[in-house]
């Protein structure tokens, strides 16, 4: 595992897997096998984070609209409790709107990891922009 820090977090990166657990644990993709979505961390200490089931999946446009959800505002980062708490300004979650939300997060080989295994888990691989 990579030594966290905020600027290890600074860029783009690209969901490629969204997981849920029930509280019988059994795990769920709410967003489908392929969900699609972005977070982004800005090197100003802002994030923004969008997921939405993926357009490879079989869905309805509108299905696929309504489930879209995004939440933005400032970060920071403890890479001594590998974790980030956002202070959500704007969302189109109702109940995270002014709240603190925190994520635990791990950094390896070129993938972001949030979230806590049993409840949900969010994979990410950085973008990289092509020269």
């Amino acid at each position: 595992m990579e030594n966290p820090s905020t600027a290890s977090l600074i860029g783009t990166w690209r969901l490629i897997s969204y997981k849920v657990w029930n509280a019988e644990w059994q795990v769920s993709e709410p967003k489908g096998a392929q969900p699609f979505g972005y977070a982004v961390f800005t090197p100003d200490g802002l994030a923004l984070i969008q997921v939405a089931i993926g357009p490879d999946e079989d869905a309805s446009a509108g299905a696929r609209a309504s489930s879209f959800a995004a939440y933005c505002g400032p970060v920071t980062v403890s890479a001594d409790a590998m974790q980030l708490e956002i202070s959500v300004e704007a969302s189109n979650i109702e109940g995270y709107i002014g709240t603190q939300q925190v994520r635990k997060f791990s950094l390896s080989q070129g993938q972001l990891t949030l979230g806590q295994p049993g409840q949900y888990q969010a994979v990410l691989q950085r973008v990289q922009l092509a020269a």
